[in-house]
């Protein structure tokens, strides 16, 4: 269970109910079920239990301080959500990833990939693709006569770095760039709101956990910039997929980000993975793309029909 990530995701399932409707008990449960249920996947120690009990009161204490401060906000919620699936101009090619979609879903029929060269197409169904812009973004405001994608982070840095690290982030001018392309709504930028989190040696019941926002603007030359350089990017994890294993190269200055160990630290560290050491994530929102743009049956969502019947 990645804890920063655990408790990211249930902040951010309860902050799109307080957008939504503004109501904070709901918020709260909805976020402290989202929680448990990773404790549950997760198949904890029993030691390890207070650390997260802990972390769900803390995740309560963060809703209950944004919905004070949303209490003052003056602005306007447009959209609580937008999800964005948004093909990238000028980058049809024979696409490595729908081909295995395909292969999969069709082993009798699709050649190799060698072979096929983007050539093949069944029922209407090809590889040969665009490069998708696909994302989820929190709400879409208007505010101080601009239009807003509202950011939400938590982090327990107190340094103006932190701020820094956002004017050319890739994921913010994404967000911008995917809201504008599906809903042609004139978003000027991102206003990132910053939860603190309580370091370990502070009391989270005495924790001031009032928000922090930045506004960051995206002009038309920064989004011109950020659609030449996804693409190119795109490119070349495509090209690394196509090597194999051997194209995924470490980043050990990647180690110690957001000043953590990587969850993936020792593994690397031995130069193995041992057996059960970690699980699967489950599908999301991008994989379940492939099946809609191809139109095939996803056959995880058929196991979990299977399962739950």
């Amino acid at each position: 269970m990645t804890e920063p990530l655990s408790i990211g995701s249930a902040y951010h399932k309860g902050t799109a109910i307080l957008t939504a409707k503004r109501d904070v008990v709901e918020a709260v449960k909805v976020a402290e079920a989202c929680y448990r249920e990773e404790m549950v996947k997760a198949r904890l120690l029993p030691e390890e239990l207070p650390l997260h009990e802990a972390n769900i009161t803390m995740i309560k204490n963060m809703l209950t301080a944004q919905a004070r401060q949303y209490a003052r906000d003056t602005w306007t919620v447009l959209k609580p959500e937008v999800e964005f699936l948004v093909e990238l101009p000028n980058s049809t090619h024979h696409c490595w990833y729908f081909h295995k979609f395909l292969e999969a879903a069709y082993p009798a029929v699709v050649p190799s990939w060698h072979q096929c060269n983007g050539a093949f197409s069944i029922e209407g169904r090809t590889c040969l693709q665009p490069h998708y812009l696909r994302g989820r973004t929190d709400g879409v405001l208007q505010w101080n006569n601009l239009v807003w994608i509202l950011e939400r982070k938590t982090s327990g840095m107190k340094q103006n770095i932190f701020w820094d690290q956002w004017y050319l982030s890739h994921q913010l001018s994404g967000y911008v760039y995917g809201v504008r392309k599906s809903t042609n709504l004139p978003v000027h930028g991102v206003l990132l709101e910053k939860m603190p989190k309580p370091a370990r040696n502070q009391n989270p019941s005495t924790f001031d956990y009032s928000p922090e926002r930045e506004p960051y603007l995206r002009s038309e030359a920064d989004l011109a910039e950020f659609e030449g350089e996804i693409i190119a990017i795109a490119d070349d994890y495509e090209r690394a997929a196509q090597r194999g294993r051997s194209a995924f190269y470490r980043n050990p200055q990647a180690c110690t980000d957001y000043n953590r160990r990587c969850e993936f630290w020792e593994a690397c560290k031995r130069g193995r993975v041992n057996e059960g050491e970690f699980r699967q994530r489950d599908q999301d929102y991008v994989e379940e793309a492939y099946y809609t743009i191809l139109n095939i049956p996803n056959p995880a969502k058929k196991e979990a029909a299977i399962a739950s019947a």
